[in-house]
């Protein structure tokens, strides 16, 4: 099995400036493979995009990082938490 990657995407910037990063994230996990990991850092709970990437048969462990930081990991691996 290859060696996993990890994409990370910081879309902080992109909601304070009242841009919609959805199309960024779904652009970025296109390159997501199944051993892969995808990291979002958001300053919110993406809640709506937990349940897309839930149908896309990720899981994913969320972790607040501080008052308004999220760091989401979603992966497809069986070992994954």
């Amino acid at each position: 099995m290859d060696q996993p990657r990890i994409f990370e995407l910081d879309v902080t910037q992109d909601l304070a400036n009242k841009l919609d990063p959805f199309q960024k994230i779904m652009d970025a996990v296109l390159n997501v493979k199944d051993n892969d990991y995808f990291v979002l850092i958001a300053p919110l709970k993406p809640l709506p995009l937990i349940g897309i990437m839930k149908a896309k048969g990720y899981k994913h462990k969320m972790e607040q990082l501080d008052k308004k930081k999220y760091k989401v990991t979603f992966t497809k691996r069986e070992d994954f938490m």
